[in-house]
């Protein structure tokens, strides 16, 4: 359900620096690719067109965020709906997110625009049901920045295209010392154990650091953003938003999309003209705008491993290691973690029906094999566990 996510599979084509809408369907070969990178566990973390060393966690002081809040913002541009279909409803999900805030000593913040620009006016009884959860209603002036480039589309696709900006709103909240900002459709676990710890996490954000993971196809992921925040960081945001410019081929402000680290090299995932794409150009790709080399050199970016703090549905295979030891903090459109969780070699498993392509062919040279799939469609990281990092059995064993 589409208010569910305010981060989706982007597919828009605009022609030239204007940002005009051609067409949402397009040709593979219109996308300048540089270079395709199958996701892999040592591409967990990226910046620059590479990967790199997730962030340790281990190394910031302990009690350093003392003010803290999970944030999700909602354009009202569709009905806020307090069911879903798919998944748990709005309430209940709110109430598990809610619970997990208190544990971490946290704030749950909604954030909506003020109602005179709500499309759709949130229902009061939603308002009052989500305060009986504890969650604090927060409003904005604005859903689109108010002086958002020319060379920036409004409607570039996606779920919610420059409406998803929203989400700069709460960076802005000085009064905390470190925040998540997160998709209403981000699913923490939920207990007493250290799964549903962010206590370290809060912590390396509040010395200062914007903190985000990688996606399935994308460097930076929309549906997980770590900021210390305050009134500078907003303001440099949205200024940098004020002459930026997104175009297909050329990327934002003409530097290119760089590689393409999906699991497919799908074109529909080049065209990053939102929230995602900025973050990563702004943060983790540009080398020729001055601004962001010096919000670089400022909030000094960095990755965790998805594999704990977003697991995404494209990444269940990579991060079946943590996903099957339990040790993953939060997904994305996952609704079963536990799902495929071999734990023993499948015997039957063969990629080409020979003899040579079984697990033992598949531990000679994991990195590349494990992401094959054999003629009945499955995958050798979960059917050859001791080949593919044992992700179960001795997952499990070191957790």
């Amino acid at each position: 359900m589409r208010a569910w996510a305010l981060c989706c599979a982007l597919s828009c084509v605009v022609d030239g620096w204007g940002g005009r809408r051609r067409s949402n369907k397009h040709h593979a070969e219109e996308v300048l690719t540089e270079e395709f990178r199958p996701a892999t566990r040592k591409t967990r973390c990226l910046a620059f067109d590479r990967g790199v060393d997730c962030l340790d966690l281990g190394t910031c002081a302990n009690g350093t965020a003392r003010r803290r809040a999970f944030v999700s913002v909602f354009d009202a541009y569709v009905e806020l709906p307090l069911e879903n279909r798919k998944g748990p409803g709005l309430l209940e999900h709110e109430a598990k997110v809610a619970r997990v805030a208190r544990r971490n000593g946290a704030d749950r913040i909604f954030v909506f625009p003020v109602p005179e620009k709500q499309k759709v006016p949130v229902a009061a009884a939603t308002i009052a049901a989500l305060e009986d959860l504890g969650v604090k209603i927060r409003y904005s002036e604005h859903v689109v920045p108010p002086k958002l480039s020319a060379g920036i589309m409004v409607e570039s696709g996606g779920c919610c295209g420059a409406r998803e900006f929203l989400k700069l709103e709460p960076m802005g909240y000085g009064e905390y010392d470190a925040m998540i900002v997160a998709d209403l459709d981000y699913d923490p676990e939920d207990g007493a154990d250290l799964c549903a710890d962010f206590g370290p996490l809060f912590d390396c954000v509040a010395e200062g650091r914007v903190v985000t993971t990688r996606g399935p196809e994308v460097p930076v992921n929309g549906a997980f953003l770590a900021v210390p925040p305050s009134e500078l960081l907003r303001s440099r945001l949205r200024a940098a938003l004020e002459t930026a410019r997104v175009d297909y081929r050329a990327g934002w402000n003409g530097e290119g999309w760089g590689l393409c680290w999906g699991p497919n090299n799908n074109p529909h995932a080049h065209f990053q003209a939102r929230m995602q794409g900025f973050f990563h150009w702004f943060f983790y790709r540009s080398r020729l705008s001055a601004a962001a080399k010096d919000a670089q050199a400022r909030w000094r970016p960095a990755q965790v491993d998805p594999c704990v703090w977003n697991v995404q549905k494209g990444l269940a295979d990579v991060c079946a290691r943590e996903r099957c030891a339990g040790r993953a903090r939060a997904y994305g459109h996952l609704h079963h973690p536990r799902e495929d969780c071999a734990c023993v070699d499948d015997a039957d498993w063969n990629e080409h029906r020979s003899t040579a392509h079984t697990c033992e062919h598949v531990a000679k040279d994991p990195d590349r094999r494990c992401g094959s799939v054999d003629a009945a469609g499955r995958n050798a990281s979960l059917a050859c566990p001791s080949a593919c990092d044992a992700r179960c059995a001795a997952a499990r064993s070191e957790a």
